[in-house]
């Protein structure tokens, strides 16, 4: 795993962020393992009122607050920049 890719979840202090940050963290190792790299998650506060996530240089905002979506969102963005790991 030589590649890394940071994630940053930015927006004021709100249960949204919060579950956000949580729900990468709980798939954060199924990730890692599909595409060979190492993610390294965190959050900054900001003044924005709504989470954005911020992939590399990618960012997504106006995200729906539902973890499929998220999830679905970060795929794709990993998908632009890796190719699938076959172990």
């Amino acid at each position: 795993m030589s590649k890394e890719v940071n994630i940053v979840i930015r927006g004021k202090p709100s249960y949204e962020k919060w579950s956000i940050y949580q729900w990468i963290l709980e798939t954060i190792h199924i990730l890692e393992r599909e595409y060979c790299i190492k993610i390294n998650v965190s959050t900054i506060d900001s003044l924005e009122s709504n989470p954005v996530i911020i992939i590399n240089n990618y960012v997504i905002d106006e995200i729906p607050f539902d973890e499929g979506y998220v999830i679905e969102c970060l795929k794709k963005i990993l998908d632009k920049l890796f190719q699938l790991c076959i172990e």
